[in-house]
C-alpha cells in the first residue's frame, strides 16, 4: 500500500497540558532542563504542549449557550456568546465517535469494540460496555433511552450476515436483535424511541415484535418513506405507518441516495445519484422545487429545528434556502465534506460550522453573516525541524510550513510551499533558526522571521533530500530522475548528483556524480561536525561515506562503503559523530515517483570501526547491531550523545542504543502515540506531534 505518511495526518497544535498556552506568555518550558540520555531517560516527562487539537465533532449544549468541540485531544466547551474566551477542556484523550446526552451531563464514546460512558463535569468513567465483535455502527435515540448497534455476525463481512441489536441505556441489557442485515447498514430510530428500522424489519422496542419492511419514519410518526424493492424502480412510497397503506407516491428517474424529513414532517428532502436536491410535499407527494448546479454535487447538510431553513453544500460553500419556497437566504463561504460539519443552534437562530481551513465559525441564520470565529482548530501539520537552541520549531502541512517560538507557543511566520523532496522530509533549519531550506525544483530558502524566500540551484533537477552541518555553514543536496519516464511533458535531462554548498554565498563547493546515468541519489546525511558525508545511491543495500575534506579537495571517491543487510531507506549520524544508523526498507517506483514500504529494522555502525577499514566494502557485523523496529519505522534520529535512538512509524518510539541485549525489542524504552518527532540540537527536548493533533514537549528537569 502506497503511504505518503508525511501528509497523513493533519496535525493541530494544542496549548498547554491541562490548559492551552496563553499567547504572549513569557515561557511555558522549564529553564532547568538536562540533556536527555540513556542514563536519565527514566525521568523523561511531558513538560508542555501547544495547540488545541484537530477538527472534530460539534455539539450545541441543550441551553444553546455553550458549544462543545470533541476531537482526539478531548472535549472543549466554548461560550457561544464569545468564542475568543478560552475554552474549557472537560475530558482528555477522547478517541472515537461521541454523543452527548440531551441533558448535557454525560457523553458516550465509541472506540474499537467498546462504548464508554463518562460524566462530562468530572471526566469520570461511569461504565464501559463491550460491544459485539466487528461493530460497524452505533446510533443513540434522541432521548438516550436506547442505543442500537450494527455488527457482522461472523468473522467476515457478507451482504446479509449483519445483526442489528437494540440496547437499553439505563440497564445495558439487550432489548431485541434482528438478524440478516447488511453489516454496513446504519439503523434508524423513531423520534419517540419506540421503533427501530433495520434494513429489513421494523422493530417495536416496547414489545420486541418485528414486522417486515424498512424505511424512514417522519418525526411525527405518521408517515414512512419506503423505497421500491424492484430493480431500477426508483419509486418512493409514502405510507401511513400504522396501516401501511400508500397515501402518496414519488416517482423518480434516478437512484435516491438520501431521504430526510423536515422536523415538522411536512416535507421530504431527497438527494439523487446526480447530486440534485429535491423538496417534496409529504401530504400530496408533489415536487415543490429542485436544486441543482452544473458540474457541482449538492448534499443536504442540515435542516433548522423549526423546519424553516435548509443548508445545502456544494463542497466549496454552504447555501441556505427557505424550505417552503426554495428562496436563497445567503451563502456561507465554508468548505466542508458532504455530510456533517453544519450545526443549527437549538432555537435555529445560529449556525456553527467546523472546517479544516477556517476552524470553528458561528453564523447568523437569518442574514448568513459571520458572528464569531475561533481558528484554534486549524490544521497545522507535523514536526519537521527544531533550531539548535530549541527556540524555534517548524511544522508542516501540505500547503505551508509554520515557524513557532517554543518559548511562548506563538507562531512567528507562515511559509507557503508547493512540493518539497521525494519523501516530504527534505527540510533543514539553519543553526540560528533564521533560515529554512526545502528541496524541490531547486533549493528554496525562507527567512523564518519575515517569510521572504528565494530559490537557488534551480538547475539541480528534482532534489530529493537535504542535510546541513550543525554550524549551518555547509549544505548537502542529492538529486536525480525518479519519474520512471512518467512526465506530463518531455522529461528533463536527469541530474543524478550530490552537491555541497556554502550557505553564506549559496555557491557550489563540490559535485559528485552518482556514477550511472539511470541511478539517482535518494538520501544524504552530514555528520553534525560537518566532517563526514553519507549518501544512498539509488535503490540499494549500501551507503557511501566520504570525508568532507577529501571531497572539497576534489576527491569524489567514497572513503568507505557500508554494506547493509537490506535495502536502505534512511541515513542518520549521531550528534556526537560516533555512530551512523541505517533504517532499512524497500523503495519502489510508481507513476508518482519513488515510495518507501515499511522498513523493519534499524542498525547502528560505530564510525571509528567503519573509517579504520578503507578497503571499499565494510561488512564486519561486529561493528554494527540491530537496534529496533521489528514492526516498522520510517525515520530515525539520535539524541545528543548517541545513547538513544528515536524512530517514527505508526507511533514514535525511543530505543536504548547502549543496552547489552540480543533482542532489539528489549531496547525499547518508551512509546509515544504520535506520528513524527525531533530532538532539539542541544539534546534537552524531544518534541513529538501526537495523533491527538497536539505538539508535545518532553524533557528532564534538574532535581
Amino acid at each position: 500500500m502506497q503511504r505518503r505518511w508525511f501528509f497523513c495526518l493533519t496535525m493541530m497544535l494544542v496549548f498547554g497540558l491541562s490548559h492551552p498556552v496563553t499567547a504572549g506568555q513569557e515561557s511555558f518550558l522549564p529553564s532547568d532542563l538536562e540533556p536527555i540520555t540513556a542514563a536519565n531517560v527514566g525521568r523523561l516527562t511531558e513538560l508542555a504542549a501547544i495547540g488545541y487539537g484537530g477538527v472534530g465533532q460539534v455539539f450545541w449544549m441543550p441551553d444553546g449557550k455553550t458549544l462543545a468541540i470533541k476531537n482526539d485531544r478531548g472535549l472543549w466547551l466554548h461560550d457561544a456568546a464569545d468564542l475568543s474566551i478560552e475554552p474549557r477542556l472537560m475530558a482528555e484523550n477522547v478517541r472515537g465517535q461521541t454523543w452527548i446526552s440531551p441533558d448535557g451531563i454525560q457523553m458516550a464514546i465509541w472506540h474499537d469494540e467498546t462504548l464508554e460512558f463518562r460524566d462530562i463535569a468530572t471526566d469520570k468513567i461511569l461504565t464501559t460496555w463491550d460491544l459485539p465483535g466487528r461493530t460497524g455502527s452505533v446510533v443513540f435515540s434522541q432521548d438516550w433511552s436506547i442505543v442500537v448497534t450494527g455488527n457482522a455476525a461472523g468473522p467476515e463481512y457478507f451482504p446479509l450476515n449483519g445483526v442489528v441489536t437494540v440496547w437499553d441505556v439505563a440497564s445495558g441489557k439487550e432489548v431485541a436483535a434482528d438478524m440478516g442485515n447488511d453489516p454496513y447498514f446504519v439503523p434508524k430510530i423513531s423520534e419517540d424511541s419506540r421503533y427501530v428500522f433495520s434494513l429489513i424489519n421494523v422493530i417495536d422496542v416496547k414489545t420486541g415484535e418485528m414486522t417486515p419492511g424498512g424505511g424512514t419514519l417522519s418525526p411525527d410518526g405518521q408517515v414512512m418513506a419506503v423505497r421500491s424493492d424492484e430493480y431500477k424502480d426508483y419509486t418512493i412510497d409514502l405510507r401511513d405507518f400504522k396501516t401501511q397503506q400508500i397515501v402518496a407516491q414519488i416517482r423518480h428517474d434516478a437512484y435516491i441516495s438520501s431521504i430526510v424529513f423536515t422536523p415538522d414532517s411536512r416535507f421530504l428532502i431527497l438527494t439523487d445519484e446526480n447530486q440534485h436536491v429535491e423538496v417534496w410535499w409529504v401530504q400530496t407527494g408533489e415536487l415543490v422545487y429542485s436544486l441543482g448546479q452544473e458540474d457541482r454535487s449538492l448534499f443536504v447538510s442540515a435542516i433548522s429545528p423549526d423546519s424553516y431553513v435548509l443548508a445545502v453544500t456544494n463542497g466549496d460553500a454552504i447555501d441556505l434556502y427557505e424550505v417552503v419556497s426554495g428562496k436563497e437566504i445567503g451563502t456561507l463561504p465554508v468548505s466542508i465534506s458532504s455530510n456533517g460539519s453544519v450545526y443549527f443552534s437549538p432555537d435555529g437562530t445560529r449556525i456553527a460550522t467546523m472546517s479544516f481551513d477556517k476552524g470553528l465559525q458561528l453564523w447568523d441564520t437569518a442574514t448568513a453573516t459571520l458572528i464569531d470565529e475561533s481558528p484554534r482548530y486549524e490544521d497545522m501539520g507535523i514536526v519537521k525541524a527544531v533550531s539548535e537552541d530549541g527556540s524555534k520549531l517548524v511544522t508542516s502541512s501540505p500547503e505551508a510550513f509554520k515557524v513557532w517560538d517554543t518559548q511562548n507557543g506563538e507562531p512567528i511566520s507562515v511559509l507557503n510551499h508547493a512540493w518539497y523532496g521525494l519523501y516530504g522530509d527534505a527540510v533543514v533549519l539553519s543553526s540560528d533558526g533564521q533560515k529554512l531550506y526545502a528541496a524541490g525544483e531547486g533549493i528554496t530558502v525562507w527567512n523564518t522571521q519575515t517569510g521572504e524566500s528565494h530559490t537557488f540551484a534551480d538547475d539541480h533537477y528534482t532534489i530529493h533530500d537535504l542535510a546541513i552541518s550543525a554550524d549551518g555553514r555547509l549544505l548537502a543536496s542529492v538529486s536525480g530522475d525518479t519519474s520512471g519516464g512518467y512526465c506530463d511533458q518531455e522529461c528533463p535531462a536527469p541530474d543524478n548528483s550530490l552537491r555541497l554548498w556554502d550557505t553564506s554565498t549559496e555557491t557550489q563547493l563540490a559535485y559528485i556524480p552518482s556514477g550511472e546515468e539511470s541511478i539517482p541519489f535518494l538520501r544524504v546525511s552530514l555528520s553534525p561536525d560537518g566532517k563526514l558525508l553519507a549518501a544512498l545511491p539509488g535503490v540499494s543495500d549500501h551507503v557511501n561515506i566520504w570525508e568532507v575534506a577529501d571531497v572539497l579537495d576534489g576527491n569524489t571517491d567514497p572513503t568507505v562503503m557500508i554494506q547493509a543487510d537490506d535495502m536502505v531507506s534512511h541515513i542518520v549520524f549521531s550528534q556526537d559523530h560516533s555512530s551512523v544508523a541505517l533504517t532499512y526498507g524497500i523503495i519502489y517506483a510508481t507513476e508518482g515517483g519513488l515510495h518507501l514500504m515499511t522498513p523493519d529494522i534499524a542498525a547502528v555502525w560505530k564510525m571509528d570501526r567503519v573509517l579504520k577499514d578503507k578497503s571499499g566494502s565494510f561488512q564486519s557485523q561486529a561493528a554494527s547491531f540491530g537496534v529496533c523496529c521489528p514492526d516498522g519505522a520510517y525515520d530515525g534520529s539520535f539524541n545528543r550523545d548517541g545513547s538513544l535512538f528515536a524512530t517514527s512509524g505508526d507511533d514514535v518510539r525511543l530505543w536504548n542504543v547502549l543496552a547489552q541485549v540480543d533482542d532489539p525489542e528489549a531496547r525499547l524504552i518508551k512509546s509515544f502515540d504520535a506520528s513524527s518527532f525531533a530532538f532539539s540540537e542541544d539534546g534537552r527536548l524531544l518534541i513529538v506531534s501526537g495523533h491527538d493533533g497536539v505538539i508535545h514537549f518532553w524533557g528532564i528537569t534538574s532535581r
